[in-house]
């Protein structure tokens, strides 16, 4: 397929929300000032808050700290933002019981 220079590039999911430790896949969406849309992922680069910790693998995010986030994928100069939710782990409090017994 024949495309002009990018105008305009569009990540995907817009929204997400995962667990802490959950992984969320990403796509970058280019087109230009034609309409002709095409597949940049390959050739995009994705970042993340830098609190957010985690890690990436190409256009796969896999989260660490919970809160919400802003990641950005950018392509030919262009760049657009989603925003991804992270929940933290649950924990639960659990206090000892202690039973006596009085003669």
């Amino acid at each position: 397929m024949e495309h002009a220079e990018a105008a305009s590039v569009t990540i995907a999911p817009k929204t997400a929300e995962v667990n802490a430790g959950d992984c969320v896949t990403y796509t970058l969406t280019a087109e230009d000032a034609y309409g002709n849309t095409w597949d940049a992922t390959a050739d995009a680069t994705f970042t993340i808050d830098a609190e957010a910790g985690g890690t990436w693998m190409d256009n796969v995010y896999c989260s660490e700290n919970a809160g919400t986030w802003t990641v950005t994928g950018e392509y030919s100069g262009l760049s657009d933002d989603a925003t991804l939710t992270v929940i933290g782990p649950e924990y639960e409090i659990f206090l000892p019981f202690v039973a006596r017994s009085y003669p």
